[in-house]
């Protein structure tokens, strides 16, 4: 075992309150740590589960501005879905397996993504970001299932 990488974690929950140094730890891009969680009968409490972590939605980030997407302004709409779905499809079903709402950062990220791509793509929103992001909207209204975060509730998170 490596003495850096391999450490006691205590799993703080509702049962287990006990103040210790080491509270989380990150496998496989998830982040282990305390949260809250709704019973079945509706009531919060705290339970230690997994989340997508902070590494792994840095590299998501990176990964979409390596894409360079805002510039493919030779694409329309569908296209720039056609290219995103596949990767956005795979991260939500890996990463929103677990806590879904962790996820909502990267989903607003692909929203001004997809703004900044309108701005360059279309000469009347090019100063215009609120005419740019009013677009975005306005489309994610109309086809809802375009892009796979559009599909699973996450259209109002505009600018």
């Amino acid at each position: 075992m490596h003495p850096e990488k391999t450490k006691i974690v205590y799993c703080a929950d509702a049962d287990r309150q006990g103040g210790y140094p080491i509270r989380s730890f990150d496998f496989l891009g998830f982040t282990f740590r305390t949260r809250g969680a709704r019973s079945r009968h509706g009531k919060m409490f705290a339970s230690f589960l997994p989340a997508v972590s902070k590494s792994a939605l840095k590299e998501m980030a990176r990964r979409l501005r390596r894409s360079n997407l805002r510039s493919r302004v030779d694409l329309g709409v569908e296209g720039i879905a056609h290219l995103l779905n596949p990767v956005l499809t795979g991260w939500r079903n890996y990463y929103g397996a677990f806590y879904p709402s962790a996820l909502y950062p990267l989903w607003r990220r692909v929203n001004n993504l997809l703004i900044k791509w309108a701005k360059n793509k279309y000469k009347k929103m090019k100063r215009r970001p609120t005419r740019a992001c009013r677009y975005i909207e306005q489309l994610s209204m109309k086809k809802p299932y375009l892009f796979t975060h559009w599909k699973y509730g996450t259209r109002g998170s505009f600018a």
